[in-house]
């Protein structure tokens, strides 16, 4: 398990606390028991992400199959974020180099929206893809993406998921979705409008 600690204005990552971890690293893990800055991710099974998703998403339901999910679990051990990583939805996708955040839920907990997002950059790199692509909608304003270091890249134009030879109900928001890339991605950052930021934060928005 990874552990997460906020530190001098940034997050130190990808480092095991464990033996072999270098003592300040360790001293600094530490303290954050005291200070309950303790965030672990960890790796759960889909049954317990999509059951975390259906409880806490605000407008999409469980997904049928992932490549891998993150959680957040805190001091006490109880889970405050997950994130599910599929295939690209767009089929038109590389699905072989790019993998997409379908679901990202917390419960509110500080700074958990972006510690995923953080997390599934970095488990991207280490399973051999080419970046992460993320879709919220227009409305919201990525703000923990930001903070993870991902960029907008591209707006798509909404709508729904249904046609003719594919029937699908449409029980997500149709409004327009701004893609997101992690900042392992070689396109460069858009521009939003204003009017995208007019709600609150991304958590649990992915999709």
């Amino acid at each position: 398990k990874y552990l997460f600690v906020p530190y001098e204005g940034r997050w130190l990552a990808d480092e095991l606390v464990n033996s072999t971890t270098r003592p300040d690293t360790a001293d600094r893990a530490k303290n954050a028991f005291d200070q309950d800055w303790l965030t672990v991710i960890s790796t759960p099974y889909l049954t317990d992400a999509n059951a975390f998703v259906a409880l806490h998403h605000r407008h999409h339901k469980p997904v049928t199959g992932h490549r891998w999910s993150a959680e957040v679990v805190d001091e006490t051990g109880a889970t405050r974020g997950v994130a599910i990583v599929g295939r690209p939805m767009a089929r038109m996708t590389d699905q072989r180099r790019i993998v997409e955040a379908i679901r990202v839920a917390t419960d509110g907990c500080d700074n958990a929206c972006s510690a995923l997002y953080g997390a599934v950059c970095r488990q991207q790199r280490a399973h051999g893809y080419q970046k992460a692509v993320t879709f919220i909608l227009a409305s919201e304003p990525g703000t923990s993406l930001r903070a993870a270091g991902w960029r907008p890249v591209a707006i798509s134009a909404g709508g729904t998921w249904s046609r003719p030879s594919r029937h699908r109900e449409n029980d997500h928001p149709l409004e327009p979705k701004v893609r997101w890339e992690c900042a392992c991605s070689e396109l460069p950052a858009i521009t939003l409008e204003m009017s995208t930021h007019l709600k609150g934060d991304s958590h649990g928005s992915t999709r």
